[in-house]
C-alpha cells in the first residue's frame, strides 16, 4: 500500500504514515492480547511512538 501521493508534502506523508501504523497497531493489540504476544505489542508501540515523534518534530520547526 503506498503511502502518499506525488504532490504531498511530508508532513501530510509523515501523518498517513501515522495513521497506518495506529490502525495496523490496534489491528495487532486485538489478535496478539487475546494470545498474549508481549514482543509483538512492543513492537506495536514502538512504531507508534516512533511515527509520532516524526511528525511532532516536523510540526515544532
Amino acid at each position: 500500500m503506498p503511502i502518499g501521493r506525488r504532490d504531498d508534502n511530508a508532513e501530510t506523508v509523515l501523518a498517513e504514515l501515522v495513521q497506518l501504523a495506529e490502525q495496523k497497531c490496534a489491528a495487532v493489540m486485538n489478535s496478539d492480547e487475546q494470545r498474549g504476544e508481549q514482543a509483538h505489542l512492543d513492537n506495536c508501540h514502538i512504531l507508534m511512538v516512533v511515527a509520532h515523534n516524526v511528525v511532532g518534530r516536523f510540526q515544532y520547526q
